[in-house]
C-alpha cells in the first residue's frame, strides 16, 4: 500500500491489484518480465524429434497430470528441472528427468516437438507460474500446451499462439499434446505465432523500454 509504483506480469493481476488498491490505480502497469530473444531463437540446424519436454522448478507444477496426459504417447518425455523436487511425484521410469545449461536448454527447446506447462494453482500460492518456461518456448517457436491461468491467458490465445487445457484435466492435455505431436503442420503454425508474439511482446527490449516509461512516470 506504500509503493511508489506496482509491476504485474498478468493482466488479471493488474485488475486485482488496482481494485485492492484503488489510491494506487493510475500507478500499476501490466510488464511483462522480457526474455532474450536472440539466444533463445528457433535453431534451424537442430532437427525437432518426437519429444515431449515440461520445464521448471516452481512450486505446484502439475507433474501428476503430465505424467497421465503422456503415458503411452508415441513419444518421448524429459522434465527440465530439479530431481529433488520432480521425484517427490513419483515420475514413471520413462520420464527422464534431469538439470540443463543453459546451451543445452536451447538444443532441448529446439529439438521438442511440444513444450508443456502443466500448472495447479490451487494452493493460490503463485499464479505467475511457468511465465519464464512460456516465455523461453514462445521466443523459440515451438508448439505449447499450458493450463489455463490467469497469466497463461495474458499470453496465450488458444488455437492462435499456443493451446490452454483447463487444469488438472488430463483427457484435455492428452488430447492437446496428441494432436500436436500428429500434425507438424499445426505445430509449425502456433510456434510460428509464438515466436513473432515473443518478438512483439516479451523481448527484454520492449521490457527496458516500457520499464523506463514507468519509471518517468511515476517520477
Amino acid at each position: 500500500a506504500r509503493a511508489g509504483g506496482i509491476v504485474t506480469l498478468g493482466k488479471k493481476e493488474t485488475e486485482r491489484v488496482k481494485t485492492r488498491f484503488p489510491h494506487m490505480a493510475d500507478k500499476v502497469a501490466y510488464i511483462p518480465f522480457g526474455v532474450d530473444t536472440e539466444w533463445f531463437s528457433p535453431q534451424k540446424d537442430i532437427p525437432e524429434e518426437n519429444l515431449i519436454i515440461a520445464v521448471g522448478v516452481d512450486p505446484d507444477r502439475d507433474w501428476n497430470a503430465f505424467f497421465k496426459a503422456c503415458e503411452g504417447l508415441p513419444a518421448k518425455v524429459i522434465v527440465a528441472g530439479s530431481g529433488r523436487k520432480v521425484k517427490n511425484f513419483n515420475p514413471p521410469s520413462w520420464v527422464e528427468v534431469k538439470m540443463f545449461s543453459a546451451k543445452e536448454m536451447v538444443d532441448l527447446y529446439a529439438r521438442a516437438a511440444v513444450v508443456a506447462i502443466p500448472l495447479n494453482t490451487a494452493s493460490g500460492v503463485n499464479d505467475a507460474m511457468g511465465c519464464s518456461t512460456l516465455y523461453e518456448a514462445m521466443a523459440m517457436g515451438k508448439a505449447i500446451v499450458a493450463s489455463r491461468t490467469h497469466h497463461m491467458e495474458s499470453y496465450i490465445v488458444d488455437g492462435e499462439n499456443g493451446r490452454l487445457v483447463p487444469q488438472g484435466e488430463v483427457t484435455s492435455m492428452r488430447t492437446a499434446i496428441s494432436e500436436l505431436l500428429e500434425n507438424k503442420e499445426k505445430r509449425a503454425r502456433l510456434g510460428t505465432a509464438a515466436h513473432a508474439y515473443a518478438l512483439s511482446e516479451l523481448s527484454i527490449e520492449k521490457m527496458t523500454t516500457d520499464l523506463t516509461a514507468f519509471f518517468v512516470r511515476l517520477s
